[in-house]
């Protein structure tokens, strides 16, 4: 019994021994690659396919399977992570990938079995958490082929992937992608500005040096040696090193350290190199330079600065500034590349960069720039608007007429029509308007299109009011100026090309809103002044018990945008455009996204096929931000036989957006919050009712 204890443990121990051989490879800064085709050391290779079962897994592939568990930097399991990746085909067909995406259970693990032609790629995800680093098992190498009895080896490997959290991610300064200049003197310390990304003044744009760059040359016949120098003009200021966590897509500290003992003053990087003589070849006679050794930053390593450090009397940081240098330090002869990322709040330590974005100060100058264009736009916008109405106030047509671009007689007949009805009632005081302080137009750098509300109420009754909707456009060579017809923005008279009107697609839906909620307010405030009179307050409910029974009907432009919106939808759907498809459901988190593409892998077959045809029913059911619209499908060959399904949706940031699990409210894919839950319930009373009796129809 003793020896098969101590057997078993050995042949453990050899197992053990024999993976943790295996040779890895880091490509870039979140790659690892395991080679299965050469063991590390002198140990003898232990697999020797014939040529024949190597062929047959080059051509078929051959079966792979193993296990992986994802845990946290401390190895606890992470439970529902995601873990994606594929088995690539045989090597004659590398674009043949099997993919896979599987979620862990409570111990972290997943278990991945599956035929490939040499090569396994994966990683793992999850919400709230950075990636893993992926993952590539490469079983053939120029070493030897980890092929045996049909199976890539080791067979059921355990892999660990590691996932951090997202924690507090900040905006930060830096260069756009790399600071890329030439160095402006050798032997020189040279100031360079972190928070302008540029050499300081009399060499670039810079202001204050947060640190000094050295490069210094030193070289003979035989060899060369460079180096730069790092040193910083005020007492606490520093740098110190650290490696880079490869393990994950997020590979540096969270915090920089406060402890003033690790900073060290000055550090020099070198580039040392040799020469040879070239004697063959392009070249021959000349001297060609090989690097031999550096010591600058690569993938594995970061460095972090504190800069800007005010002292008080003992020697205690007041303030200062934290900076990560994330890439390699590139420096040969006058050529010189940085990349750093440096948190704009004085005294945070906070390391942990918002991915999605960099504050560059040419950008914070655009910005500025930009908001004092769009207030300047506010203000034609206000001026133009009060203008309209003081016309209409004061009963002076050529100051109405001015608020136009009139080109044709059709139109400036459709102005003083308008003016000759609708200017009496403003003079006589009988209605009375003025804008509300909400705009709405595009805000890129080109705006053309404005919706300004306007609120309208009868004389003597404030508190019941309308807020419609006054266009403005503004064409190039002239400013801003009403529509000719404000109140169709598809008029005719308009001379709108067929695109602009798209243009009033996304400002329309978010003035609904604002006047809806406007409206709403104030609806609510008429309903506290009336709840102490009890026959106001019963009478009201009555009306408005009666109203609900069809309040769920949409008409007009709510409609329109929810139909153009699903319309759209089922034409790229039939056109088999996928991208397209997936931006009508918007921003959507990734178990969603899974959703969405399970969904449109089955449903653009089938609509693009031609089996099937589809067609939006003429009917909308809107409450709030939801809406349900019913599909028709039907077989070409027998229209007369057809189903009515549902089409959720959602508007969100002023745009109609899908459900990812359209045809069904209630999942928790959804994620919907409880008072938009119990909307669609009502709404999907409505569309059964509706399918009820279409059936009937049918039938």
């Amino acid at each position: 019994m003793k020896r098969i204890v101590f057997t078993m443990m050995m042949l453990a121990l050899l197992l053990y021994a024999g993976e943790s051989q295996y040779a890895e490879k880091w490509s870039g800064r979140s790659k690892l690659e395991i080679n299965y085709g050469h063991i590390l050391g002198d140990e003898p290779f232990p697999y020797h396919p014939t040529q024949k079962e190597y062929y047959k897994a080059l051509l078929k592939g051959a079966a792979s399977s193993l296990d992986v568990q994802v845990v946290t930097e401390d190895g606890i399991p992470i439970k529902d992570a995601i873990v994606r990746g594929g088995f690539k085909g045989p090597e004659f067909k590398e674009n043949d990938i099997v993919g896979f995406n599987k979620r862990t259970d409570s111990q972290g693990n997943v278990h991945l079995e599956g035929n490939c032609g040499g090569e396994i790629f994966f990683y793992a995800t999850k919400e709230g958490w950075y990636d893993s680093c992926g993952m590539d098992l490469v079983f053939i190498s120029p070493y030897g082929r980890a092929l045996q009895d049909g199976k890539w080896h080791p067979y059921g490997m355990k892999h660990e992937l590691v996932l951090r959290p997202i924690r507090k991610q900040v905006r930060m300064y830096g260069p756009d992608v790399n600071f890329s200049k030439r160095i402006p003197r050798n032997g020189e310390p040279i100031g360079l500005d972190l928070f302008a990304c540029d050499w300081v003044a009399p060499y670039g744009k810079g202001e204050t040096a947060d640190l000094f760059l050295q490069h210094d040359i030193k070289e003979n016949e035989e060899e060369k040696l460079e180096t730069l120098t790092f040193s910083f003009p005020n007492p606490g200021d520093g740098i110190y090193r650290r490696h880079s966590f490869r393990r994950s897509t997020y590979m540096e500290d969270y915090n920089a350290s406060e402890d003033s003992s690790k900073y060290e003053k000055k550090m020099v990087f070198y580039r040392k190199s040799k020469y040879s003589l070239i004697t063959s070849g392009w070249g021959v006679g000349e001297k060609e330079e090989n690097l031999v050794s550096q010591n600058d930053i690569g993938d594995d390593d970061f460095l972090v600065l504190r800069t800007r450090t005010r002292q008080d009397e003992n020697g205690n940081v007041i303030s200062c500034h934290y900076t990560k240098i994330i890439n390699q330090i590139c420096f040969a002869k006058n050529s010189f590349m940085l990349s750093w990322l440096t948190n704009p709040t004085a005294n945070d330590t906070n390391l942990e960069h918002d991915t999605h974005s960099r504050y560059a100060l040419y950008e914070a100058r655009e910005e500025a720039q930009h908001k004092a264009e769009l207030e300047q736009t506010q203000r034609d916008l206000a001026s133009l608007a009060n203008r309209f109405l003081g016309a209409l106030e004061n009963g002076k047509l050529d100051d109405f007429k001015a608020c136009f671009l009139i080109r044709t007689m059709p139109q400036n007949e459709h102005v003083c029509k308008w003016f000759s009805q609708m200017s009496p009632k403003f003079t006589s005081g009988e209605i009375e308007a003025k804008i509300e302080p909400k705009f709405f137009f595009s805000e890129g750098r080109v705006r053309i299109f404005a919706i300004v509300p306007v609120r309208i109420w009868q004389k003597g009754h404030p508190e019941k009011y309308e807020i419609k909707p006054l266009f403005l456009v503004h064409e190039i060579y002239h400013p801003w100026s009403v529509m000719i017809n404000f109140e169709n923005i598809n008029d005719r008279l308009n001379s709108l090309d067929g695109k602009m009107p798209l243009g009033y697609d996304d400002l329309y839906p978010r003035f609904e809103e604002y006047a809806r909620t406007q409206v709403q307010q104030a609806s609510a405030a008429e309903t506290v002044r009336k709840d102490e009179d009890p026959a106001i307050q019963k009478a009201d409910s009555v009306k408005q018990a009666d109203d609900e029974k069809d309040s769920f009907v949409a008409t007009g432009e709510r409609a329109a945008a929810v139909t153009a919106a699903v319309k759209h939808f089922l034409l790229v759907l039939k056109d088999g455009q996928k991208d397209k498809a997936v931006s009508a459901y918007g921003s959507v988190s990734k178990e969603q996204a899974d959703t969405v593409d399970k969904w449109l892998a089955k449903a653009i077959p089938f609509f693009k096929s031609g089996k099937v045809e589809s067609a939006v029913e003429p009917i909308v059911w809107i409450s709030g931000d939801a809406a349900i619209i019913p599909i028709r499908q039907w077989r070409p060959a027998r229209p007369d036989i057809y189903e009515i399904e549902p089409t959720c949706l959602v508007r969100r940031e002023g745009k109609w957006r899908l459900l990812p699990e359209l045809e069904n409210p209630d999942s928790p894919v959804n994620a919907l919050d409880e008072t938009t839950a119990r909307t669609f319930s009502r709404l999907l009373e409505k569309f059964n009712e509706f399918k009820a009796e279409r059936k009937r129809e049918m039938h």
